[in-house]
Order: C-alpha cells, then sequence, then structure tokens
C-alpha cells in the first residue's frame, strides 16, 4: 500500500499534460485582452462619430443663427428706410412742428419701432424663411421686445 502511496504521489508531483493547461489560460488571457482592445477601439470610434456629428450640428446652427441676423438686418432697414421717409415727410408739413400734441411728433426711433414690430410679426415660419435649408433647423421664438436702443429677440432657439 506504501508503493501505491508513493507511486500516486509521484504521479501527481510530475509535469505531465501541464502544458495543455498553460495554453489554455494564455488563450483565455489574450482572448480577454483582444477583447478589451477591440471594445476600447469602437468606442473610440463611437466618440469620434458623435464629436463629427456635434460639430456639424454647431456649423448648421451657427450658420442659420448668422442668416437670420442678415434676414433680421434686412428687415430693420426697411422699417429704418421706411420710419425715416415718414419723419422727412413729416417735416416738410407744417403743421407738423407747431402741433403741441406729442404723439404726433414721435421720434425717429419710436416710429422705427413701431413699424418694424407692425410690419414684422415674429413666428418661427417668419424666421424660418431667412435660413437656407430650414427643414435641416428648428426654429422656436420668444418674444420681440422694444428697449431704447432698438429690439431684443428672447428666446430664440436653433
Amino acid at each position: 500500500m506504501k508503493t501505491k502511496l508513493k507511486a500516486a504521489l509521484a504521479a501527481l508531483r510530475g509535469s505531465r499534460g501541464s502544458g495543455i493547461v498553460m495554453v489554455l489560460v494564455a488563450i483565455i488571457c489574450i482572448s480577454g485582452l483582444a477583447s478589451t482592445i477591440m471594445y476600447m477601439a469602437y468606442t473610440g470610434y463611437r466618440i469620434k462619430l458623435t464629436q463629427r456629428e456635434s460639430v456639424n450640428d454647431f456649423y448648421s446652427a451657427s450658420t442659420a443663427m448668422e442668416e437670420i441676423r442678415a434676414g433680421l438686418e434686412e428687415r430693420a432697414s426697411d422699417a429704418i428706410k421706411s420710419a425715416y421717409e415718414k419723419t422727412l415727410s413729416n417735416y416738410n408739413n407744417p403743421n407738423y412742428k407747431k402741433d403741441p400734441d406729442p404723439t404726433k411728433t414721435k421720434t425717429l426711433i419710436e416710429k422705427f419701432q413701431e413699424q418694424f414690430c407692425d410690419d414684422f410679426k415674429l413666428t418661427p415660419d417668419d424666421i424660418s424663411t431667412f435660413v437656407s435649408e430650414p427643414g435641416l433647423v428648428t426654429i422656436t421664438v420668444g418674444d420681440l421686445t422694444p428697449n431704447s436702443s432698438g429690439f431684443t429677440l428672447k428666446d430664440l432657439n436653433v
């Protein structure tokens, strides 16, 4: 019995068959590393795509805002022209200078604000006419409020 026990212990201490176990452990480790590298590469790729889309969206919104600004400036220019023409036509009227009623003798800025508000009611459809590709942007508008130096357009989202 003692010899059988010694033979069994010697067989357990031998290195026969351990090579396949080591190869399997190495393959598992390499597979884990390869999976991790593939996942990190895919994540980097998705980040790059998201960044590219964000840059495109930023420049599209910036272009739309510039087009809206140019359209508003054109409308404001037309309103200033109209207010200036009305002011000049009133200066030719001799009763205009003598009339003490302050509501009839409005300043050029007041006439501009009145003209601009009357001719230009801000809706998303009005503003989208300024944009070259209106289907690509969604426009929401807050309100247009006159102030001492002109107008303030609040809550314009592109």
